[in-house]
């Protein structure tokens, strides 16, 4: 159960998690992959997923707030199964209050389950946890695991599975090898030795695919019809040069008159705007509070709170210090750039099942952060 990794936030020198390398802990050092030493174990519960893959343990419990259980678990060639919030008790391990998710991490996806049925549950400490009690089975879920034997008849036949190309564009020549093989996973695996039924979502970034049927409601329509009504201040959204984000020519995106017609579909989205990139810049709470939370509910007399903690840490350079230090200096609790990190996530879960429920899809498929949001000639 270690965790190898001092956040999951931005690389910056003002926040609260200045993790420049997401391979290198403050306290327990480099964390090294398994298979090949040279390549990262992905941050920042890579300590979970490398001591699964490295045969230290049997299971690990990770903490995820964009990708931290998944992105280990891929780097690591582990299990991973990361709930819905609140299925398990203590949703997340420094701010279970906040938008953290605990996941687990095995070798098998059966020891998963088994774990998975060992601690969930509702906890009264953890007030995500009322929220998906209807959802818990009463079977174990252990007991939805499908055996080897049983893949000749094709277990996921009549399950509709969605491939969400956003996630798999190719900006680089590594990209297209990643992407390419993901592809061909999925339509040998799941189509063809499972049975199940793919669909595609489409994305100018990726070619369209003849072979797979195109989703016929995409996540942009259900972001045009949701955005302008749950979250409009996400259009007033600014660049470091002080202009607007998501401009659309001919139209003040901070308007009234834009937000209308764009819930009715009769104005653009910007092009910016999508799946692959709607959360980029939004990973972490900008402030130390559920930090501070987590390390005095500890009750340890040493590190009890962010400046003990910075205190007893070993950094691997003056900038991360420096970063951690400058945390210090943050009172205000307020979302930075105006958007609600707890909002975004219940935004995108909207906008998830709506397409799920628009196409008839049970399940999404997609690689993890395997190409970058924005491509890199695209980055400020």
């Amino acid at each position: 159960m270690a965790s190898g990794g001092a956040g999951g936030g931005p690389n910056s020198s003002e926040t609260a998690f200045p993790t420049t390398n997401l391979q290198y802990a403050p306290w327990s050092g480099q964390t090294c992959n398994p298979y090949d030493t040279a390549r990262v174990p992905r941050g920042t519960s890579n300590g979970s997923g490398v001591s699964v893959s490295a045969n230290f343990a049997t299971c690990g419990i990770c903490e995820q707030t964009s990708a931290s259980c998944k992105g280990p678990a891929s780097r690591n060639n582990v299990v991973n199964l990361l709930t819905t919030k609140g299925i398990l008790g203590d949703g997340g391990i420094t701010d279970k209050n906040s938008g953290d998710r605990v996941g687990i991490h095995c070798k098998y996806v059966k020891d998963a389950t088994l774990v998975l049925d060992a601690i969930k549950g509702f906890k009264s400490d953890d007030i995500y946890t009322a929220i998906p009690r209807g959802i818990i089975p009463k079977e174990p879920y252990a007991s939805f695991v499908v055996s080897d034997a049983a893949v000749k008849n094709k277990p996921l036949q009549g399950v509709r599975v969605g491939i969400v190309r956003e996630f798999m564009v190719k900006h680089t020549k590594n990209d297209v090898a990643i992407s390419d093989q993901i592809d061909k996973e999925i339509k040998t695996v799941l189509r063809d030795k499972l049975g199940a039924t793919l669909v595609e979502s489409v994305d100018p970034m990726y070619p369209d695919d003849p072979n797979v049927p195109n989703m016929t409601y995409t996540f942009k329509d259900t972001m045009s019809e949701i955005l302008p009504h749950v979250m409009p201040e996400y259009f007033w959204r600014k660049s470091a040069n002080g202009e607007l984000d998501f401009a659309v020519p001919g139209w003040d995106v901070t308007s009234i008159d834009y937000a209308v017609a764009l819930s009715l579909r009769q104005a653009p989205l910007s092009n910016k705007i999508n799946i692959r990139t709607i959360t980029t810049g939004l990973s972490n709470p900008s402030t130390i509070l559920m930090t501070n939370q987590y390390l005095k509910a500890r009750g340890d007399a040493r590190v009890h709170d962010w400046k003990s903690w910075v205190e007893n840490a070993n950094f691997k350079t003056g900038q991360e210090r420096a970063g951690a230090l400058n945390a210090l200096l943050n009172k205000d609790p307020r979302p930075r750039g105006g958007i609600s990190y707890l909002e975004m996530q219940s935004v995108l879960r909207m906008i998830i099942l709506k397409v799920m429920d628009e196409n008839k899809i049970d399940v999404f498929v997609n690689p993890e952060q395997t190409t970058p949001a924005i491509p890199p000639g695209q980055r400020a």
